[in-house]
């Protein structure tokens, strides 16, 4: 007898619930980074929480398969749409949160924080290294750390969102 294989809707329905999932994940790991500033700990935090995403989003594929198919086929297709349409809706629900809140909360203070800590002399005498200088240099065109910073206070929300879920349709795949 063979086996049918679980229909789009299926696959759709848990990538939403598992990008709910994903989607907390990747904010925990934003707002450890954007806390890091004043709590520089949660800096290893964040990296590391960014760095097991993928390693995340295949156990709740794993979770998935699991639950829809014990035993029998499982076919790369699956595993696939069910791994990208998670990201995309994890994507989604990061953008949105990222819009709402540079958009009515923020008013600033993640760019005053950037701010504060390229301030710190700590890290000044790390970027005053000379070949640090050099990058920064190259980089920033005759900028200062603080003028790009200042720039990046007039670039709209809907920008930084829309960042968010292009990445993600690139990445993705």
């Amino acid at each position: 007898m063979k086996e049918s294989l679980p229909p789009f809707s299926q696959i759709n329905a848990f990538a939403m619930q598992n990008g709910v999932i994903l989607g907390v994940w990747v904010l925990l790991s934003q707002l450890a980074m954007v806390a890091s500033f004043t709590y520089e700990v949660l800096s290893l935090v964040s990296a590391l929480m960014m760095l097991f995403s993928p390693i995340f989003l295949f156990l709740l594929t794993k979770s998935y398969r699991n639950s829809v198919v014990p035993k029998g086929l499982f076919t790369i297709t699956q595993g696939f749409l069910n791994t990208f349409l998670t990201s995309v809706y994890a994507s989604v629900w990061v953008a949105l949160i990222v819009y709402v809140y540079l958009s009515y909360f923020d008013n600033g203070y993640i760019f005053d924080a950037y701010i504060e800590y390229f301030n710190r002399p700590e890290v000044k005498d790390a970027l005053s290294r000379n070949e640090m200088q050099q990058q920064l240099n190259a980089s920033l065109q005759g900028m200062t750390l603080e003028e790009v910073i200042e720039g990046l206070r007039f670039i709209p929300p809907v920008t930084y969102a829309m960042m968010i879920f292009y990445l993600n349709l690139i990445v993705s795949p």
